[in-house]
């Protein structure tokens, strides 16, 4: 079976036909309700952008400190899990009824597990999509501004909000800016989705679902350039702490992981006993 068809199946049946999507535009808009009324007690005229509330939409909280006041992004921490649960159990499922036929018609598993991996990223670009989607109409409708550039305003709150060691003369510029709001969130969900499709080969679909989530709760806790989701919490960057993490060294890191989990993965699918083997024989 051609690859092109194969993604065309995976494209209708975990893109256009995945309802668990529909939670993504009602939890960004109740999120943005809520950093709205952040943004009032900022300044009551200001008007936003969507570059504004992505950036506090991605803030998360402030490093660990023993001695210090810990404040729970409960917020952070849902948009993550819920971009978990939409993707999680797709290889599991899909390996019943019509996927298994789609698998045993491919004639090579390496298609199968490609198709899989190509679909999981194309899935958290989807899940990023709609949550920027999301806060685009947010601000369309409470007369916010259609731009990604930030408000000054916005920015030295976010500065001056974060750990105690805040940048001084911070400056975002385009380039730091679309990393940081794009490329990061796409990169770093993609890569901890790979990550939970590469474990579901070996502890199935809720073991590997709560491992990820384990491994993004120590997020909360240490600041290590070894923790992925560690960059996607903004308030750990570089850009706005002292010894943060480095946004660039994050999205190597995140694309590095993707290829990894690729590629072991398809190694374990190869010798996985889950049909027939004689059926999947180059």
């Amino acid at each position: 079976m051609k690859f092109c068809r194969l993604l065309r199946y995976e494209f209708t049946e975990q893109i256009i036909k995945n309802r668990r999507y529909l939670i993504v535009p009602l939890f960004t808009w109740f999120y943005c309700l809520q950093i709205s009324g952040l943004f009032y007690n900022i300044n009551p005229d200001l008007h936003a952008s969507i570059g504004d509330y992505l950036l506090y939409i991605f803030s998360g909280t402030d490093p660990f400190v023993k001695s210090g006041q810990f404040e729970y992004p409960f917020f952070w921490m849902a948009l993550l899990i819920i971009s978990f649960f939409v993707i999680t159990g797709f290889v599991q499922k899909d390996l019943h009824g019509y996927g298994a036929q789609m698998l045993i018609r491919s004639s090579t598993r390496k298609k199968w597990w490609a198709s899989k991996c190509v679909s999981c990223i194309l899935m958290s670009a989807v899940f990023v999509a709609l949550v920027i989607l999301s806060t685009a109409i947010f601000c369309l409708c409470s007369n916010g501004r259609i731009s990604f550039i930030l408000s000054s305003e916005i920015i030295e709150a976010a500065a001056n909000g974060t750990y105690s060691a805040a940048q001084n003369n911070l400056n975002l510029d385009a380039r730091t800016t679309a990393a940081l709001l794009l490329s990061i969130p796409i990169t770093i969900i993609g890569a901890m989705n790979m990550i939970q499709l590469f474990f579901s080969l070996l502890i199935g679909t809720i073991g590997s679902f709560i491992l990820v989530n384990a491994y993004m709760t120590m997020v909360l806790f240490v600041v290590s350039p070894v923790i992925l989701p560690g960059y996607l919490m903004l308030n750990h960057s570089s850009v706005f702490i002292v010894d943060g993490l480095n946004y660039r060294l994050g999205i190597i890191s995140g694309l590095l992981l993707i290829i990894a989990a690729w590629l072991l993965g398809n190694m374990i699918f190869q010798k996985a006993d889950i049909i027939e083997r004689e059926k999947f024989d180059d």
